[in-house]
């Protein structure tokens, strides 16, 4: 297994930590022929609602959605070719005491949807300029979002149902 060169770690809050670290995504990802320059960002800003700004923007709306499509997701792990020919993968904070049930969230169902859209054929133009699918966890734990977006339109939505208990939730919903 090849690790996956970090590119940026943001600085954390005090509270807050990353759900996955740079080992666990190269080893879930390990059989994906990655581009080169492909690598790790470890976001320390501010989560934000799935679905509303284009990837990248926080003032600039996606083209065809009305903000209420993944709202009650908070965005947790993406991956995206963006304009300046490079890959990235990158995860947001979250709480620790959200950081297990995040990780097995991300690690159960997230990565492999990624290995996976990561393994398929595409042509060039696909990805430019500006190709991402993200990920986020509803606020009260029960689905994982999925956004898939070329440029500032969305490509595709999905949501998967989570099986977690209510009684080993997280109290207080995903922060």
């Amino acid at each position: 297994m090849n690790l996956i060169p970090t590119s940026r770690k943001g600085k954390l809050v005090k509270g807050m930590s990353h759900p996955l670290g740079a080992e666990l995504i190269s080893k879930a990802l390990d059989g994906v022929t990655l581009p080169k320059e492909t690598s790790l960002y470890f976001n320390g800003n501010s989560r934000c609602g799935l679905g509303l700004f284009a990837p990248g923007e926080k003032w600039f709306y996606l083209k065809g959605s009305t903000g209420q499509v993944l709202y009650p997701f908070e965005e947790v792990l993406y991956c995206g070719f963006w304009e300046e020919d490079f890959w990235s993968i990158g995860t947001f904070h979250v709480s620790n005491e959200c950081r297990k049930f995040a990780r097995s969230v991300l690690m159960e169902e997230a990565l492999p949807i990624l290995k996976q859209w990561l393994s398929e054929k595409r042509s060039e133009s696909w990805m430019h300029p500006q190709r991402v699918l993200q990920f986020g966890i509803h606020r009260e734990w029960t689905e994982l979002g999925i956004l898939e977006t070329h440029n500032d339109r969305v490509v595709a939505v999905d949501r998967v149902p989570l099986h977690i208990p209510k009684e080993v939730r997280p109290s207080g919903g995903f922060r």
